[in-house]
């Protein structure tokens, strides 16, 4: 049976079936806000440091510092207090606030201090990882705190010229609890951006209620998505309709 996710349930099919897609795809959402919060803090663990430290808003975003040439060091992160668009491209919203990244050489640990996402929505949390140092990868592990939502990852993101590959597992925690695991999903940069990041390949599997449920983002795709909870199976849905109010 195929179901059009449109906030109207379809005649015959029962509410908990449209619930249960429904959560898969905010949950969805909030896996990869936090994949991509995260991954932009990490991704500048082996950034080099501004010459000029901020002064107003003379130096990009973030501003970078550096306490040491080689590791151990720390990176500070300081994204202006009227926000930013962060320079890597992860992020379709402005950050501000502060992040500090500690490096030993082998391992990354981020202490957030004031860092908001979209001017609204603190981050906290404790999160570690192991970034390449050409920042073609990182290993993403602990927990984050993004507004209300809650997320514990234990992910890896890939970044090609032309997309990033996520992979692994996101636990969301709020209003959408659940498992969410990436499968070989592909978020094209040029498809970072508002009004939500959408992948256009590989899926998202919703584990923890009654039945998995299955975001598939290459059918029909364009940013649209099939949701498949057994044998029910959702018409073409909007993905970006269920985004989370960080982006």
């Amino acid at each position: 049976m195929f179901i059009a996710l449109t906030g109207l349930v379809a005649c015959g099919v029962d509410d908990d079936v449209v619930a249960e897609m429904e959560r898969s795809l905010y949950a969805s959402q909030g896996a990869i806000a936090a994949e991509l919060i995260a991954a932009e803090v990490l991704l500048n663990t082996h950034t080099a440091p501004d010459d000029v430290l901020r002064h107003g808003d003379s130096c990009g975003c973030p501003c970078i510092e550096r306490d040491a040439a080689t590791a151990p060091y720390t990176v500070s992160l300081d994204y202006a207090d009227t926000g930013c668009l962060p320079l890597s491209g992860l992020i379709p919203s402005l950050l501000s606030g502060h992040a500090a990244v500690d490096w030993d050489g082998s391992l990354a640990t981020v202490t957030f201090d004031g860092l908001e996402v979209g001017l609204d929505y603190p981050v906290s949390g404790t999160l570690s990882g192991s970034p390449a140092s050409d920042g073609s990868a990182v290993q993403l592990e602990g927990d984050l705190v993004l507004g209300d939502w809650q997320a514990t990852l234990d992910t890896r993101a890939t970044l090609h010229d032309d997309a990033i590959l996520l992979d692994g597992t996101v636990e969301v925690g709020g209003t959408h609890t659940g498992v969410v695991t990436f499968e070989a999903m592909s978020l094209r940069w040029r498809d970072i951006a508002p009004p939500c990041p959408a992948p256009v390949a590989g899926a998202s599997v919703l584990t923890g209620a009654q039945h998995a449920v299955r975001v598939d983002y290459a059918d029909p795709g364009d940013g649209y998505v099939t949701v498949t909870r057994g044998n029910r199976h959702s018409d073409g849905v909007d993905f970006c309709a269920y985004r989370t109010a960080l982006f």
